[in-house]
């Protein structure tokens, strides 16, 4: 049997497209072709980049470059004391993720680029990139389109009443979002988390809050897209994630797929489990197989 090569990592920063520095990290297999796909992974909100750290070096070993970052406010991206921090959300999609596309292309002019996006990575965030055209191709990992009220079970309720009461009591106290204390993740600057409270709040999310140039880029994204829905993540619903696929209209091969019990032997995944070891031999290979050019998804 072949080995797979050797990865290294290496720390690096990228400029979002207004200058400001972020932590980004790169994964490089020692094989590598000159027109092997780039491949970015841009995380969910509040997750530090460290988290797909994992699923990126199983997928580097492939034979493909591989890049994470963390967004403005967060990880190696926080540039001083979350409490004075200015960042808001739109700001990730608007000028952090077309940072790092431009990087991309400069760095690896011959190679396509695949677009990884967990949560608001692989929908919010890439919808607003001015430059999401340059991607090649997109996955889509648990992708909501935002409103609670499209939520699953409790959770509907829970982030509800948080985001519509606790936020912004917490925010107005504390100076930022403690989304650790939360269970929302990382800290966030106040900008952040009040912006999106307001998504999360509204019945069209975004789409309602932004001005209607800046969802442009929404249709202009044309690259094949799968959006795989976890069938037990209360957050990314069929419905969620089906009101997010419909808003890249440019993209002509775009579904909605679901991965569920029957992959995982009933392990449960959630919101975030995708990413985890413990699913490296049940579900990372539909993953590796689309970035590869072969739909192994059937539902």
């Amino acid at each position: 049997m072949t080995e797979p090569p050797a990865v290294s990592k290496s720390e690096l920063q990228i400029a979002a497209s207004d200058g400001v520095k972020l932590g980004a990290t790169l994964f490089a297999p020692s094989a590598l072709a000159s027109t092997a796909p780039v491949t970015v992974i841009a995380a969910g909100a509040a997750i530090p980049q460290t988290f797909y750290a994992n699923f990126a070096n199983a997928l580097a070993a492939r034979g493909r470059t591989i890049i994470t970052f963390d967004y403005r406010g967060i990880g190696r991206s926080l540039l001083g004391p979350v409490n004075t921090d200015r960042s808001r959300m739109r700001d990730w999609g608007q000028l952090d993720i077309p940072g790092v596309l431009a990087y991309a292309r400069a760095t690896y002019p011959k190679s396509p680029i695949h677009w990884i996006g967990h949560s608001y990575g692989g929908g919010f965030g890439v919808g607003l990139a001015l430059n999401n055209q340059l991607i090649d191709r997109h996955l889509g990992i648990a992708v909501p389109h935002g409103y609670w009220g499209e939520m699953g079970g409790m959770e509907r309720y829970r982030i509800g009443f948080l985001m519509g009461l606790g936020v912004p009591l917490l925010t107005a106290t504390a100076g930022y979002l403690p989304g650790k204390k939360t269970g929302l993740g990382e800290d966030l600057p106040k900008g952040v988390g009040l912006e999106w409270r307001s998504w999360i709040m509204n019945r069209n999310s975004m789409w309602d809050t932004l001005p209607a140039g800046a969802l442009k880029p929404y249709g202009q994204l044309r690259a094949p897209m799968r959006f795989v829905c976890l069938t037990d993540d209360p957050w990314a619903t069929d419905k969620a994630m089906r009101r997010m696929s419909d808003a890249f209209t440019a993209s002509s091969d775009r579904k909605v797929v679901h991965l569920g019990p029957a992959e995982t032997n009933g392990a449960k995944v959630g919101h975030l489990g995708f990413f985890r070891n413990k699913f490296a031999a049940s579900l990372w290979p539909y993953a590796f197989a689309w970035l590869d050019g072969e739909d192994r998804f059937t539902h």
